[in-house]
């Protein structure tokens, strides 16, 4: 059992040594998620639409014009004058032609504060591509370090792996010459099948974690890739003034809210342009031909119009338009309050993980040293297996909690460097 364990082990090893042969940094990892992620690429297409709606011709300012053409085709069938109790039949076709256009020359200013929404609408779509951008971002930096946190996870449950089988070894040794009991080598082998069994397991758990950055990297394909940033310890000292100060700039929520701002006072610039008058031009042409004779007919008319009543609902939709530029208002300064909090939160989140990292470190050490000593306590007989197994245990807690401490800290300086608009895209 333990042989076939032990093959597939040196195998899937093998296999994964081999896959990892295409190299990849953190910012080449962002640079080609920025390109390929399914959501970004989504996100640039509604930019798109955004920017074919921002035109003069969808704001008003151009004529409409249409034509038709026509064939007409007649036939008529009555009682001939000439020949009692005859029928006399006639035919004719005609051949239509025209041409209209009607031209708003003057509604209220509405056609430049229309063009001025498109034009905000458009930011705003840009906006929030760049929201989903950003999240884009910090999942990448998150799934990276992800996969480094189960590497490094790896490395450890190798380490304690080879400790155990180390362990096995050497009692089987000494149960030949008697200095070991069944009982104590059993004790060792169900140790070293465990860690054995926890490391087939992580082997897995790495592997997902390639999986997740493959889907956030936009492959359709799975790679298995050698990443080469190191798994190193966020050092940085934060300031709330100059966090505040920074997000407060550069936050794209925040900035997407006072756009959606700007669009909701152009609604109400717009609702009251309808109280204006609107003065229009309608022109046209026309040509028929029958038998062989054309006429043709023109005209231009100007027009004004004015809306004298309609039930008070200009008015309303005006007092609506001004509802909504309130609400959004009260939305901006609920996200200023939100993001302000959620600012401290994370930055006393980051300091607090920072103590914690030290006190891994240091209750590392101390795991670390006693595993040490405890190897030769338990050669000397000092100490029995299940002590030995619980100073193991130990150890292994102390190096994943240090791991787990690393990448809890990057977490936090990733959602500081996102709430302050750290990450700006061209």
């Amino acid at each position: 059992m333990k042989k076939i364990i032990l093959i597939l082990l040196i195998a899937s090893t093998s296999l994964m040594n081999f896959a990892e042969d295409k190299p990849l940094s953190l910012e080449e990892a962002i640079k080609h998620g920025l390109k390929n992620n399914f959501q970004v690429q989504i996100v640039r297409e509604e930019v798109n639409i955004s920017k074919n709606r921002n035109s003069w011709g969808a704001a008003g300012r151009y004529p409409n014009i249409s034509s038709s053409v026509g064939v007409n085709n007649r036939y008529t069938n009555t009682p001939s004058q000439a020949v009692a109790n005859e029928r006399d039949g006639d035919g004719s076709t005609t051949y239509s032609f025209s041409i209209d256009s009607n031209w708003a020359l003057f509604s209220g200013f509405k056609v430049k504060m229309t063009k001025g929404k498109f034009e905000l609408q458009e930011k705003l779509s840009s906006g929030n591509a760049e929201t989903v951008m950003e999240a884009t971002v910090q999942g990448i930096i998150l799934s990276y370090y992800r996969v480094k946190l189960e590497q490094e996870r790896l490395k450890i449950r190798k380490e304690l792996m080879a400790l155990s089988r180390d362990r096995y070894d050497r009692e089987l040794e000494k149960k030949k010459f008697g200095a070991a009991t069944t009982y104590t080598s059993l004790q060792y082998k169900t140790s070293m099948l465990q860690d054995e069994a926890n490391y087939i397991s992580q082997q897995n758990t790495l592997s997902s974690a390639m999986r997740e950055l493959n889907r956030l990297l936009g492959n359709t394909e799975e790679i298995i890739y050698t990443l080469t940033d190191k798994f190193k310890i966020p050092s940085e000292k934060f300031q709330l003034e100059t966090l505040r100060a920074e997000m407060s700039r550069h936050n794209r929520s925040l900035k997407n809210l006072e756009i959606n701002q700007e669009i909701l006072q152009k609604d109400v610039s717009i609702q009251k342009s309808n109280l204006w008058p609107t003065l229009s031009l309608n022109t046209g042409a026309q040509s028929s031909t029958i038998a062989g004779y054309s006429t043709y007919t023109g005209y231009a008319n100007v027009g004004i119009s004015y809306n004298i009543f309609n039930g008070g609902n200009t008015r309303l939709a005006i007092a609506n338009a001004k509802i909504n530029k309130k609400m959004g208002d009260l939305r901006l300064k609920e996200a200023q309050v939100s993001l302000e909090k959620q600012l401290r939160d994370t930055l006393a989140l980051y300091n607090t993980r920072k103590t914690l990292l030290n006190v891994s470190n240091e209750q590392l050490k101390t795991a670390s040293l006693s595993l040490k000593l405890s190897e030769e306590r338990v050669n000397s007989g000092l100490i029995n297996s299940f002590n030995y197994r619980d100073i193991q245990l130990a150890y292994l807690n102390a190096a994943l909690n240090k791991l787990q401490s690393i990448y809890d800290l990057i977490d936090s300086k990733t959602s500081l460097l996102i709430t302050t608009g750290k990450f700006q895209f061209k």
